[in-house]
């Protein structure tokens, strides 16, 4: 039997204290008004095998069938995640779960007398989590949750699994999964505190995301790296974009290049700062205007501006931010040679010294499988 109770899953799956966690969170609002529960909606309306209606189904007896289910691999992770973050479980949020009530003969043949049975198997096609989260939040099995239910016309199992898999296929298949710009919008305007943060900080540089700012004049291809850029460097981050949007490079703020800026001015700040030092200078404000606005005019053509697409080209093959950063290396030292004409500390040759320890200890934390890359491309011209 594929029949997975989700109920006694989940007391198996939580700890004793993440289970008395949850249940201090309760429910924040009520369901809808008006539902009868499975059984008095069997005892009063007297449905029949083939149709549908909607009530109230008790959670200890909801199960999934793991032939055709995620059954086992509910993320009990963001269960607790996203409970804390509600501060419990909402039925609005939660909507109206989908189901098979499974009968045998004897149910039937109750059924068709207008009797209601005892231990009625639902089946859950659409709604596993939420299950979960209902009765993680009380520890009651007899907690209900809103649920369209539809009773099986037949006895047969691989009848019941087609038609059930067909219910649970068709709302996966079907479902338009949020992009990151949904997920931004609906989670600003729900102000939930990080997007509520992201999007403060951004608006201070006139960056965007999903046209929730209006006045923006700049928008941004991918949010998420921005704020892992700012995790990383808030202090690098901030200069990059200053500097980006006061010199309008882009209309939209690349998320890859803008890490990878933020990765190459904290892990080589203290060469830049004596750059900048030596040389009485801002040489990052002079290498972002070169580089994207000036290089192909001071070269006569032969070395092209750049691009964020062209500066993190292959994102796809070459995980991580190591070769973007080996090509801002080699951008910079090329700037500091040719326009800058930058006076170096000591001997050097670069700005960014190739065997310099700053160098060897960030090459050497990259990926195995491309530092050779990153040796390469941090010295070869960009093009």
């Amino acid at each position: 039997m594929t029949l997975i109770n989700l109920v006694e899953q989940c007391d198996s799956k939580l700890t004793s204290a993440q289970r008395s966690y949850l249940s201090t969170l309760g429910v924040v609002d009520n369901p809808v008004k008006g539902l009868l529960t499975l059984e008095q909606y069997l005892v009063e309306h007297n449905p029949q095998p083939g149709d549908s209606f909607v009530c109230l189904v008790p959670v200890g007896i909801c199960f999934s069938d793991s032939k055709y289910n995620r059954s086992d691999r509910i993320h009990f992770g963001n269960i607790i995640k996203h409970l804390k973050r509600m501060t419990g479980f909402s039925y609005k949020a939660a909507g109206i779960l989908s189901g098979f009530l499974r009968l045998n003969r004897e149910q039937i043949r109750d059924l068709q007398y207008g009797r209601a049975s005892s231990q009625y198997t639902v089946v859950v096609t659409k709604g596993n989590h939420r299950v979960t989260k209902r009765y993680a939040v009380s520890n009651d099995p007899r907690s209900y949750v809103p649920m369209e239910i539809t009773i099986h016309n037949t006895e047969d199992y691989d009848e019941m699994i087609t038609i059930e898999s067909l219910d649970h296929t068709l709302d996966a298949a079907y479902r338009t999964a949020q992009n990151q710009e949904d997920k931004f919008k609906s989670s600003y305007y729900a102000k939930e505190t990080d997007a509520i943060n992201l999007y403060n900080y951004l608006d201070q540089f006139s960056i965007g995301i999903a046209g929730t700012n209006p006045n923006a004049k700049f928008g941004t291809t991918s949010h998420t790296y921005l704020q892992s850029a700012q995790k990383k460097s808030e202090s690098a981050c901030s200069k990059y974009l200053k500097i980006f949007t006061e010199q309008n490079c882009e209309k939209l703020v690349g998320g890859n290049a803008t890490f990878a800026a933020t990765v190459f001015l904290t892990t080589f700040k203290k060469a830049i700062k004596s750059v900048d030092e030596l040389n009485s200078c801002d040489s990052i404000a002079g290498f972002i205007q070169y580089i994207y606005h000036d290089r192909s005019n001071y070269t006569n053509g032969f070395l092209p501006d750049m691009t964020q697409s062209k500066l993190t080209e292959g994102n796809a093959k070459f995980k991580g931010p190591e070769v973007n950063v080996a090509r801002l290396i080699s951008l910079y030292n090329e700037y500091c040679e040719m326009v800058l004409k930058a006076t170096l500390n000591g001997n050097n040759d670069n700005a960014i010294g190739y065997s310099s320890d700053t160098f060897l200890k960030y090459m050497k934390s990259a990926d195995a499988d491309i530092r050779a890359r990153f040796v390469q491309v941090s010295k070869d011209k960009v093009s």
